[in-house]
């Protein structure tokens, strides 16, 4: 596996975790029992994933218009 076929695979792992810890965020019951500052962190967590799958987007499409998609 290629460079960027390990990022389109990290790309993927990425998005499922930031899906699973969205769904917790919003629906978990276990998640209204923890205290504000875990609260606080699970979100500063989510936030900090979401913006690491923006840079992979990006470093991905930079990848595809340099043409480096077999190294």
């Amino acid at each position: 596996m290629n460079f960027y076929d390990r990022l389109l695979v990290e790309r993927i792992d990425l998005r499922n975790r930031i899906t699973s810890l969205s769904f917790f965020i919003k629906l978990a019951p276990r998640y209204k029992e923890l205290s504000n500052e875990h609260k606080r962190l699970l979100n500063d967590q989510l936030s900090y994933m979401r913006k690491y799958y923006e840079i992979l987007d990006l470093r991905i499409a930079l990848l595809e218009k340099e043409g480096n998609t077999n190294d």
